[in-house]
């Protein structure tokens, strides 16, 4: 038996649909070098009943935009090799696992490949005592979700924002100074019109995390 190449779980709360682990492999097979592979999910409400609200794509090209949006993807799948090389879930990051391991990945593999057109895959069911609905109101060590999330990027990056990590084409970049020039204005640009547009408390954490360029 050859090894396993991807991997997935769903939560106990979620109903996954019929063809669901076959139409994601479709695209895993057109994307072989992605880290992640999504498609879209519905809303349905606790008793199983869909709400008629399509998710239909929330998944962004830059490991940037996925740390900004703080969304993940109920129907998924991760290549297990490159989950391996991560570790996994964390043990730290307590209500938001998913989205630390999905940066994680994205960081590791920029690909992130997703079913554009599909219809939804898994219904994501929304109720009150939900840990999802709960993680708003606690996190790590009393610290909200985002605060949360932003002790362990900067942890994780060495003590601030590491830009090869965010903008991964950097590594292929052929003049690293006006590249990093660029990447960190990017960053700059983006951190500080998510505060003002969206008032994106995470963004607000990590603005002062920016990486001062010679």
């Amino acid at each position: 038996r050859g090894a396993v190449r991807w991997l997935s779980f769903v939560s106990a709360d979620n109903v996954m649909y019929d063809g669901f682990v076959e139409r994601l492999l479709e695209v895993a097979r057109d994307f072989p070098d992605a880290g992640m592979v999504s498609a879209p999910f519905e809303i349905i409400d606790e008793h199983g009943r869909r709400t008629g609200q399509a998710i239909t794509g929330s998944v962004s090209t830059t490991p940037m935009g996925t740390l900004l949006q703080f969304m993940a993807n109920a129907a998924f799948l991760w290549n297990a090799a490159v989950g391996g090389k991560v570790g996994g879930f964390s043990a730290e990051a307590r209500h938001i696992e998913d989205l630390d391991f999905w940066m994680r990945m994205h960081e590791a593999a920029p690909v992130w490949a997703h079913a554009w057109g599909y219809p939804p895959l898994m219904g994501y069911r929304v109720h009150p005592a939900s840990l999802t609905r709960k993680q708003d109101m606690a996190g790590r060590g009393g610290d909200s979700p985002r605060e949360a999330m932003a002790k362990l990027m900067v942890k994780r990056h060495g003590g601030e924002l590491d830009l090869y990590r965010l903008y991964p084409t950097l590594r292929a970049c052929v003049y690293p100074p006006t590249c990093l020039f660029e990447a960190s204005a990017d960053i700059d640009d983006a951190m500080v019109e998510a505060i003002v547009e969206d008032d994106n408390k995470l963004a607000k954490e990590l603005v002062h995390f920016i990486p001062k360029l010679p």
